[in-house]
């Protein structure tokens, strides 16, 4: 009996490291908030989040951008929806990526960056025939040396998954119009994931996933 409860006790011990180990490896943007300040420059959730001019953008993040999943296959215009995303460090070197929805523990002061400050851009395209890419209202993502944890290191080979919201909504009146006009119809999906790691512009092009998902989008009835 006891030599029983020993191995069961080793077996447990065995498998806590891998669950905590796969929970530090997820991220879950969908989750409650705290509340935020009030920002005269909030850096945050939806679509106004550019990714720059491209005049200091040097080659594309090196990350491989996978789209897992979708919560749904058919969405009516302006439905909010749920994805996963995974993101694999495909270089021999140790990266660093932000890892926090809380701007305000991150970056208390918005006039000045603290050390270490990085934030990223996640979101869904869809591309649009005549217009190209449309990116979608998606979700900011921060981190900083203020703040254990915000901040992830992604060695070599290293994946990670993020479960994040977003809407399916067109900025552009041009391109809502032409949409709304062909619905119902089927377009192709991807993730985007844009990394900054200086003030005004990033230093990267934004990763898009190697793969995509096709969904019908609907009118709203």
């Amino acid at each position: 009996m006891r030599n029983g409860l020993t191995t069961i006790l080793c077996l447990s011990l065995l498998f806590v490291p891998i669950a905590q180990h796969q929970d530090d490896n997820f991220l879950d943007l969908t989750k409650n908030r705290p509340p935020q300040k009030k920002r005269t420059h909030l850096v945050g959730k939806g679509g106004g989040v550019g990714v720059g001019n491209g005049l200091h953008m040097q080659k594309t993040v090196p990350l491989k951008l996978t789209l897992l999943s979708l919560d749904k296959r058919s969405y009516q215009l302006g439905d909010h929806w749920i994805y996963e995303v995974i993101l694999e460090n495909i270089t021999r070197d140790t990266l660093v990526i932000p890892w926090s929805p809380d701007y305000d523990r991150v970056k208390p002061d918005e006039e000045k960056d603290p050390p270490g400050y990085l934030h990223a851009f996640l979101s869904l395209v869809i591309n649009d025939e005549v217009s190209g890419q449309q990116f979608m209202p998606g979700e900011v993502i921060y981190g900083s040396e203020l703040v254990p944890g915000s901040l992830k290191r992604l060695h070599p080979g290293q994946k990670v998954r993020i479960r994040a919201s977003g809407q399916i909504y067109f900025g552009q009146a041009d391109v809502y119009k032409r949409v709304l006009a062909k619905l119902p119809d089927r377009f192709d999906v991807r993730a985007n994931f844009t990394l900054w790691d200086r003030p005004i512009n990033p230093c990267y092009e934004p990763a898009v996933s190697t793969n995509s998902i096709t969904i019908e989008l609907k009118r709203r009835r």
